[in-house]
């Protein structure tokens, strides 16, 4: 059975990826903020709460991967996302989505 992470599977994108992939029967470790907008109860699911901001922890929580699938989204609620988030987080978090790739061998998609 191939294991997948998955980031940001609570999103509008990302719980549609979750959906797919239980539905052809992958492992999905889904790494979200808020573990209990997760609703879906399958055995091949296992939700953790994590922060892609914190890169170690990242790293942590994406070891032992064959795939690692980001749908991360900061969130739609801010009506200035751009002006509060994108500026000074996103580049952090795209380079710690990035970053662990490098160093384990997994494959993203």
């Amino acid at each position: 059975m191939k294991k997948v992470a998955l980031i940001g599977a609570s999103g509008y994108v990302g719980s549609a990826i979750l959906n797919e992939l239980l539905s052809r029967e992958y492992q999905v470790e889904a790494m979200v903020k808020h573990p209990e907008k997760i609703k879906t109860d399958n055995p091949n699911l296992i939700v953790k709460k994590i922060d892609v901001s914190d890169k170690k922890s990242l790293e942590e929580a994406l070891k032992g991967f064959e795939y690692v699938i980001s749908a991360y989204n900061p969130g739609w609620a801010n009506t200035r996302i751009y002006e509060d988030t994108l500026p000074t987080l996103t580049p952090d978090l795209s380079r710690n989505l990035r970053e662990p790739r490098l160093h384990r061998g997994f494959r993203t998609l």
